[in-house]
C-alpha cells in the first residue's frame, strides 16, 4: 500500500505540471532539460522535507490514528484543492489579477517567462518550481502521517515532474488547447480525496 500511496502522491502533486505544460507547448514556449530539472528537484527537495516533517508527527501518534489523521489531512486539501480551482474558473473571466505572485504564475503561466522570448530560463524555472511545488507541502505533510518514505516520495515526485512536464509541453505543441490545463487541479483534487478516504477506511 505504501507504493500505492507513493505513487498517487507523484501523480496528485504533479497534474499541475502536465497542465502548465500544455500551457507552454501551446504558445511554442520552451522548457529545456536544465530548467525542467531545477523545477523537478525543487519539488522533490519540497516533498522530502514535508514527508519528513510529516513522518516526525506521525511518530508520536498511534499508528492507527496515524494513518486515519493522514487520511483526513489528505481528504481536506483535495477539497480545498477542488474549491479553490473552481473558484478560479468561474473568476477566470474576470482580468483582476488575485493571490500572490506565485498563484498568478500558476494562473497565467506565460508570467514565469519574464523576458518574452519562449524560453523558461534556469531562473525563471526556481520560480516556476516553487509555484508548482506548493501542493507538494501539503500532500507530503499527510503522506508523512500515513507512514510513506520521504526519500522514494521526493526521488519519484522528482522523477515523475520531469516527465509531466516534457510530456505537457510536447502535448501543447500539437493541441491548440487541453482541457487538461483548465482542470488539472480539480483531476488533483479528487485523486487527494481518493487517498484521503482509503487511508481513513482500509
Amino acid at each position: 500500500m505504501e507504493w500505492l500511496t507513493i505513487m498517487l502522491i507523484g501523480v496528485a502533486a504533479n497534474l499541475d505540471n502536465l497542465g502548465v505544460g500544455v500551457a507552454y507547448g501551446v504558445q511554442s514556449t520552451k522548457i529545456p532539460i536544465k530548467s525542467n530539472i531545477i523545477i523537478a528537484m525543487i519539488g522533490a527537495m519540497i516533498t522530502y522535507f514535508s514527508v519528513t516533517v510529516g513522518s516526525l508527527i506521525g511518530a508520536y501518534i498511534d499508528p492507527n490514528l496515524a494513518h486515519i489523521g493522514g487520511g483526513i489531512i489528505l481528504f481536506a486539501l483535495g477539497a480545498w484543492t477542488i474549491w479553490n480551482d473552481w473558484q478560479r474558473i468561474m473568476k477566470s473571466n474576470k482580468k483582476t489579477e488575485q493571490g500572490n505572485y506565485l498563484q498568478q504564475i500558476l494562473d497565467n503561466p506565460e508570467r514565469a517567462d519574464t523576458d518574452n522570448n519562449k524560453v523558461i530560463s534556469s531562473t525563471e524555472s526556481f520560480l516556476l518550481g516553487l509555484a508548482l511545488s506548493l501542493n507538494c507541502f501539503g500532500v507530503g505533510i499527510g503522506g508523512g502521517i500515513t507512514g510513506v518514505s520521504p526519500t522514494w516520495s521526493g526521488l519519484v515526485v522528482g522523477c515523475m515532474s520531469f516527465c509531466t512536464m516534457m510530456i505537457g509541453v510536447r502535448m501543447g505543441f500539437s493541441l491548440s488547447y487541453s482541457w487538461l490545463n483548465k482542470f488539472a487541479s480539480s483531476i488533483a483534487g479528487i485523486l487527494l480525496l481518493g487517498m484521503g478516504l482509503w487511508e481513513i477506511f482500509m
